[in-house]
């Protein structure tokens, strides 16, 4: 899971083909079909990229989408 920009929460999720995109309360705004029915390991693009990256286990493969936010900075 990763935190975008704009607040929302990107879930790959495992078997069900998708990345959900929930809202701060909860709610599912988007899913993002995947070519694969077992995405894990999202991450954003570098420095204000608007893109996903996760690793899908099915084919053994990288798939990436456009997303409307680059991803939330992590601070250690």
């Amino acid at each position: 899971m990763k935190f975008g920009r704009d607040g929302n929460l990107y879930c790959t999720v495992y078997g069900q083909q998708d990345v959900t995109v929930l809202a701060s309360d909860g709610s599912v705004l988007r899913r993002i079909r995947t070519i694969g029915k077992k995405p894990t390991n999202i991450a954003f693009g570098a420095d204000g990229e608007k893109r996903i990256y996760f690793t899908e286990v099915e084919f053994g493969q990288i798939e990436s989408y456009a997303v409307d936010t680059p991803g939330l900075e992590l601070y250690y």
